[in-house]
């Protein structure tokens, strides 16, 4: 997997595609996650693939979700 801060800087500079996104949803670190969820907001992705993702992390139903990220988030 790739680095946080390499994904972080990916994220910063619009350098992503959605695979991308469903990539970083889905890593160990909270922080990209959290990133992640940001520039989806911020970026108003709705993507079929996105919002299935999100919802997963929000409705607790995957490993994430126990670290921090749930139904309060």
């Amino acid at each position: 997997m790739e680095s946080a801060m390499k994904i972080e800087r990916k994220l910063r500079e619009g350098n992503y595609e959605e695979s991308d996104l469903l990539r970083y949803l889905s890593h160990n670190s909270i922080t990209v996650v959290y990133n992640t969820l940001h520039e989806i907001a911020h970026k108003k992705i709705k993507t079929d693939g996105i919002i299935m993702k999100v919802t997963e992390i929000a409705l607790s139903k995957n490993e994430i979700s126990s670290k921090g990220l749930g139904v309060l988030t």
